[in-house]
């Protein structure tokens, strides 16, 4: 699978819904971490930073798309995802997180994300305090076990 493929996939309905059964955003990276399209994704992101671009480009383009006043953004998942692959790239996080945090949006997921900004690599617990910092190999190995 290319990365633009994975880009697709974790766009599409499906990856929405699944990590949308998370009712906390340590299980909601978990979920997506063990997606094969967030792994092959964020082995690209680590490997191309061409890669970086494409991601951050994907971002802000959902973020540009219209939402439903009444609804969840369709992309935050996705966007979501997207911000944690990024947060190694502190360019690229700051530049997506600070226009979520903006954004009038109904973004539940990617705001949360992007107000963790400060603990790039710390995952929130379930009853919002900070975890011990977690990388997204960390989390991934988490995942599976």
């Amino acid at each position: 699978m290319s990365a633009a493929e994975a880009m697709q996939t974790i766009e599409g309905d499906r990856f929405a819904a699944l990590t949308n059964l998370a009712s906390n955003l340590k299980t909601f990276l978990r979920i997506a971490a063990a997606q094969p399209e967030v792994e092959t994704l964020a082995r690209a992101v680590a490997n191309d930073p061409a890669v970086v671009s494409q991601v951050s480009q994907r971002a802000l383009g959902l973020l540009a798309m219209p939402a439903d006043g009444n609804h969840e953004h369709e992309g935050d998942a996705a966007l979501a995802t997207y911000l944690w692959l990024l947060s190694n790239h502190p360019q690229a996080f700051a530049e997506v997180a600070e226009r979520i945090v903006r954004a009038q949006g109904h973004f539940f997921w990617a705001r949360k994300v992007a107000h963790r900004a400060p603990t790039a690599h710390g995952i929130a617990n379930g009853d919002g305090t900070e975890a011990k910092g977690q990388t997204r190999r960390e989390t991934v190995e988490d995942s599976r076990g």
